[in-house]
């Protein structure tokens, strides 16, 4: 009956998966696209998983499929029959026992409705590079557009924060997640970038990076504290105007110089070696050099 709505209301079809959870459902979803109707039943599953490649499965790209292959886990059966030791053992306890259960078909994450806002306790990104990187400036750039996007999060509503949380996940699955709270509120993107750079700095980095994210929490509506030596009513100023074209012409068709050299060439490695900050990032004087991209 939603299908035939949809297509009456607006021309469109539609994939719809039916599951026991969020996880089986989109994977029904994408089995008869572009208009396809599956429903996996609890007990469908081992039959269901017992040819299809563990790559169907939302959460395991390509670099979780080869780890799997290597020892021989092809199928999400497989998956789902192999000893948990096994997993523990190859991707640590977390991950590891999360890969067991999503063999098993298993999804513990609620179901929430649209309707029901939560409270608000932190906003953040991540981004997991295509490969992996010894480049210390590719990490800061990425760190950088994550930060503004955060930053565009927060204002966008009327949020500000004080404690900002950094991850690192390296190519063999080591997560470094640290924390850091300071004295005054900030919204800003630069902000929160030259905040989430000084724990980047202390961070005991041993690989390469493969995985980065930022988020923001010790979060109140609409605290906005004066900074020294900083003149807030052009900050301010600058903001209104940076969302103002965002919002017209979309997701950095504005954005500071540095974010242009995110494809820099891979530094030698072994070697972990801290560049200048990227341009537009030292202060937030610097933060009015950008380039419009549309």
């Amino acid at each position: 009956a939603f299908k035939a709505l949809l297509k009456a209301a607006f021309g469109l079809t539609c994939s719809i998966g039916i599951g026991p959870n969020k996880m089986v459902a989109k994977l029904a979803a994408g089995m008869e696209k572009p208009d396809g109707l599956v429903w996996i039943r609890r007990a469908d599953i081992p039959r269901v998983f017992a040819t299809l490649p563990v790559s169907e499965l939302c959460g395991i790209g390509p670099r979780i499929e080869k780890r799997l292959q290597a020892l021989r886990i092809f199928t999400l059966g497989q998956l789902g029959h192999a000893p948990i030791s096994l997993l523990r053992g190859h991707f640590g306890n977390f991950w590891g026992e999360r890969l067991a259960e999503m063999g098993r078909g298993l999804d513990p994450s609620p179901v929430v409705s649209c309707l029901f806002e939560p409270t608000v306790k932190s906003m953040g990104h991540s981004y997991t590079l295509n490969r992996d990187t010894w480049e210390m400036e590719e990490v800061q750039a990425h760190l950088l557009r994550l930060a503004l996007m955060v930053g565009r999060r927060l204002r966008a509503e009327n949020f500000a924060g004080r404690t900002i949380r950094l991850t690192l996940r390296t190519s063999d699955f080591t997560t470094l997640c640290r924390h850091r709270t300071f004295p005054r509120w900030f919204s800003h993107g630069r902000q929160i970038y030259l905040g989430a750079l000084q724990i980047l700095r202390q961070l005991p980095l041993k690989g390469p990076v493969r995985m980065i994210g930022v988020a923001v929490a010790n979060l109140v509506k609409g605290a906005r504290q004066p900074e020294l030596f900083i003149d807030n009513d052009k900050l301010q100023a600058l903001e209104n105007a940076e969302d103002a074209v965002l919002d017209r012409f979309g997701e950095f068709s504005i954005k500071p110089a540095a974010l242009l050299q995110l494809h820099s060439e891979k530094r030698e490695e072994g070697k972990w070696t801290f560049t200048s900050e990227p341009a537009a990032s030292h202060s937030l004087a610097g933060a009015r050099r950008f380039i419009l991209t549309r």
